[in-house]
């Protein structure tokens, strides 16, 4: 293992953190889900990086994790009253929401439609890190592309430990599933992965 291991609760480890990744190093971190390891997204050759651990295609997009909801309008065009009430129904939490993408949003996490991925971790030890960073986090679970999330720590550093520069860890538990990703760019909901929200089958067009 080549990683150095850090605790986000320790006072000087998100700002250690954020050194490492605004350097172009990866790091692996903990969110409420499962792990995530990230990049700085506005970093080329770091996106780069991380797709070639992974094993991940360009044309596969990433997703940008943000500290706060507020946030999110930075990346995304106008959005819809709609879009906006689901956004304060689901977020901070286990989803992933495709949203349309602002002009200025990192081509890394934006699809071919002109989507892009955001989450907001429902994570205190995430937040900590998230809010230390001066450049938007673009992430993917950790695990090579086809392969199941890791969910436990030794197999991490057995498999990325001498990939990425930094691993984080709380105390905070993890849901240990991945989360849920919605698409709301079109007239109503759709799941990629997971199921929705039994609200947003029955209410979507009431809000």
């Amino acid at each position: 293992m080549n990683a150095r291991l850090l605790r986000l609760d320790d006072e000087a480890t998100p700002a250690q953190a954020a050194q490492v990744v605004q350097a172009g190093g990866l790091i692996i971190f903990p969110t409420d889900t499962v792990w995530g390891l990230g990049a700085d997204a506005t970093n080329k050759e770091a996106v780069e990086q991380l797709r070639r651990l992974k094993g991940r295609s360009a044309r596969q997009p990433l997703t940008l994790h943000l500290a706060n909801v507020e946030l999110i309008q930075q990346y995304c065009r106008r959005l819809t009253r709609q879009q906006r009430r689901w956004i304060e129904r689901l977020l901070p939490g286990p989803y992933t929401l495709i949203l349309p993408a602002a002009a200025g949003a990192p081509q890394a996490a934006v699809n071919s439609a002109g989507g892009v991925g955001l989450r907001v971790p429902d994570s205190g030890s995430f937040r900590r890190l998230a809010s230390a960073l001066a450049c938007p986090l673009v992430a993917s679970s950790v695990n090579r592309s086809g392969q199941p999330p890791l969910t436990r720590l030794a197999e991490i550093i057995g498999l990325f430990g001498a990939e990425v520069e930094l691993i984080l860890t709380s105390d905070e538990p993890m849901s240990g599933q991945s989360s849920t990703v919605i698409e709301l760019t079109g007239s109503s909901p759709q799941a990629l992965r997971g199921r929705l929200p039994q609200a947003l089958r029955t209410d979507w067009r009431a809000i």
